[in-house]
């Protein structure tokens, strides 16, 4: 199951007062997806991301509400994770995420900054 964790959510939700778009669609239901949270360990989910990003914010918290687990790397904060991010080659922008080896590069929109 490559993860069909994002692909199951409709953020049209406000976040942090910024109306957030859609970044999430899917099919699966709200039970599905918690069964598929508790399946999970924070080590199958690597989110790339930094604090100002609203998408960022709202993947965070859609994987918050169902209770998936995932280690977050912010690459303004932390130069390690800055030099991973990097090394991935040219994905665009945060937030990215890497679920159990594959990058997610269609799920997300990326926010494209100079700050990074």
């Amino acid at each position: 199951m490559a993860w069909a964790l994002y692909v199951g959510y409709q953020a049209g939700s406000k976040r942090g007062g910024l109306n957030v778009p859609s970044i999430f669609s899917s099919g699966l239901t709200q039970e599905q997806l918690v069964a598929l949270a508790a399946s999970g360990q924070a080590s199958d989910v690597i989110l790339y991301s930094t604090d100002w990003c609203p998408y960022c914010k709202a993947a965070k918290g859609w994987m918050n509400q169902y209770g998936f687990k995932y280690q977050e790397c912010d690459i303004e904060k932390n130069a390690s994770c800055l030099q991973q991010f990097q090394s991935l080659g040219d994905v665009g922008g945060v937030p990215y995420l890497i679920v159990k080896g594959q990058h997610m590069r269609t799920v997300l929109t990326p926010m494209r900054s100079s700050r990074r």
